[in-house]
């Protein structure tokens, strides 16, 4: 059998109301590096709850994905950026840091691992760039603490949430859904050329049976 994420349509749903949970707060949390010092550990939300509209709150979260640096130029200047995805028991966001975040949290954010996270900004998610499933994302700044938590039994790993094969047909083209089935068919890794932007894409086609007579590729 065969998971994955494939791009047709997201659904988002309305943010459930805050539900923190209290954790022991100390002193001697460090700002701009990770640690396993708690010192920054306060009061915990779950990502589902986070808005823009908040000041003041720490996520309790699992990498479940890190991009490498990307480098970028245009007619302000230049730099460099790096994405991580994150994940707890209510949902999902991605986190952005760019240039001097680069520096500082790049090589010690490891994915897999889970991290208590506070002091970042929450803007609008650019659903153009992102499968991830919140109409938020998470931007890394100056006063970003990013701490190393050892107690990990509460975070999941992977959530999904799979949309049948016989159901693309009623998605809107250009969006996500999670899919299973087995793949009858493997392609070729092909090289495109993107319309818009003239970008070097790769590609490669699956053909996927779900057991029930529905096929997709």
């Amino acid at each position: 059998w065969y998971q994955r994420r494939v791009r047709v349509r997201e659904v988002m749903t309305a943010k459930p109301a805050p539900t923190p949970v209290v954790r022991p707060t100390t002193t001697g949390g460090m700002t701009g590096t990770v640690t396993s010092n708690p010192g920054a550990v306060g009061t915990v939300y779950p990502i589902a709850s986070l808005n823009p509209y908040q000041n003041r709150w720490t996520i309790k979260a699992r990498v479940t994905k890190k991009s490498d640096v990307r480098t970028w130029s245009n007619a302000k200047g230049e730099g460099k950026l790096f994405s991580i995805e994150l994940m707890d028991e209510s949902g999902e966001i991605r986190c952005t840091g760019f240039t001097e975040s680069v520096d500082r949290f790049f090589h010690l954010i490891e994915q897999d691992k889970v991290y208590y996270i506070s002091k970042c900004s929450l803007k609008t998610a650019n659903k153009q760039y992102t499968a991830i499933k919140n109409d938020y994302e998470m931007t890394m700044g100056s006063d970003t603490v990013i701490v190393k938590c050892d107690d990990v039994s509460d975070v999941p790993k992977q959530k999904l949430n799979y949309t049948s094969i016989g159901d693309l047909e009623s998605c809107e083209n250009g969006s996500f859904v999670d899919v299973i089935g087995v793949a009858t068919q493997i392609g070729d890794v092909q090289s495109i050329t993107a319309r818009a932007s003239g970008k070097q894409l790769t590609k490669r086609d699956l053909k996927t049976w779900t057991g029930v007579g529905r096929r997709c590729r």
